[in-house]
């Protein structure tokens, strides 16, 4: 997977990883024009042939004056035939937050303005399916 970005960390789940190469650039030619600086490869372990099992994992964090958050993670390798095996590897991630997104408004953190963002339909006491809009009329629940 090409990763391209230059803001923040890198946010990429490894699980289920036999090893990282870094391997020193250029690797245009191998890994195509993203990969001109150099390029981190990310080897999965490999279907095994020997026998059926797997692993799981579970975490659940909590941030200060907000929510829950947990990944949930496992991995599956069955043995088709002799030669042949099947690997199945996945995943789950909800974050926690201490910021409530409430319907209606929006406040700007560097000024503290808070603007209220209105429906264009908003009659009656119904709920609306575009996040920003509150009660509404062109929709029914």
């Amino acid at each position: 997977m090409p990763i391209t970005t230059i803001q923040g960390a890198l946010d990429i789940h490894a699980y289920d990883l036999a090893r990282v190469e870094a391997l020193a650039g250029p690797q245009g030619t191998l890994y195509g024009a993203s990969s001109m600086a150099g390029t981190l490869k990310l080897v999965t372990n490999a279907p095994d042939t020997s026998g059926f099992y797997g692993n799981a994992g579970v975490e659940i964090n909590n941030v200060a004056h907000g929510d829950f958050g947990s990944v949930f993670e496992g991995f599956i390798n069955a043995p088709l035939s002799d030669s042949a095996a099947l690997r199945l590897v996945g995943w789950y991630r909800d974050d926690g937050g201490y910021i409530d997104n409430l319907p209606g408004s929006r406040t700007y953190p560097t000024s503290g303005i808070t603007t209220k963002q209105r429906c264009p339909c908003r009659e009656k006491l119904q709920r609306c399916r575009n996040l920003w809009c509150t009660p509404c009329t062109r929709y029914r629940s």
